[in-house]
């Protein structure tokens, strides 16, 4: 490997762990999976430069046997580093729930006048949860009052749970 390619290597791995800190830094201020995986990826770009670099001067002083270990380890932490970021993004992907679905039916069954509370999902980050429900309330009551309960499902939710935004569907039962 020459000077040259050794030179523009080490110049990516400084942009990579500039990249990488930052997008930690904002991954972690914004609550960003996509952000936090992204650095994540660019750890793992991170450790592969390194890796290259330290095969090739471990090389260039006559233990080529090295450079195989250290490919070696590198793909080790690239598998673990791998494995973090299915572990976070997964639950984002696959849209599975912020918060269980019977801590809000109890939470939406506790504001009167609602009967029940059915076909309950939630979903988001941390920061940014939200939260969908239907509300089985008396067929008798006014339009204006089931709407009411519906506001007052929505603020009890939120506050409760500190949901970004929750979609409440009325029922007469």
């Amino acid at each position: 490997m020459t000077g040259t390619q050794i030179a523009i290597l080490s110049g990516t791995l400084v942009v990579n762990v500039v990249v990488a800190t930052y997008e930690s830094r904002k991954g972690k201020e914004l609550d960003s999976e996509l952000l936090l995986a992204d650095a994540t990826h660019t750890k793992s770009d991170v450790l592969v430069t390194i890796g290259v670099l330290i095969g090739v001067l471990l090389s260039s002083h006559g233990w080529t046997w090295a450079d195989p270990l250290v490919a070696l380890a590198v793909a080790v932490v690239i598998i673990i580093l791998a494995w973090g970021i299915l572990a976070r993004s997964i639950p984002v992907l696959v849209d599975t729930h912020a918060i269980p679905a019977e801590e809000l039916r109890s939470s939406a069954e506790a504001v009167d006048g609602v009967r029940s509370a059915y076909s309950i999902r939630s979903r988001g980050s941390r920061v940014r949860s939200f939260a969908e429900l239907t509300i089985a309330v008396d067929r008798e009551i006014s339009v204006e009052t089931a709407h009411k309960t519906a506001d007052q499902v929505e603020a009890e939710l939120k506050n409760r749970f500190g949901l970004y935004q929750v979609t409440v569907h009325v029922e007469p039962c």
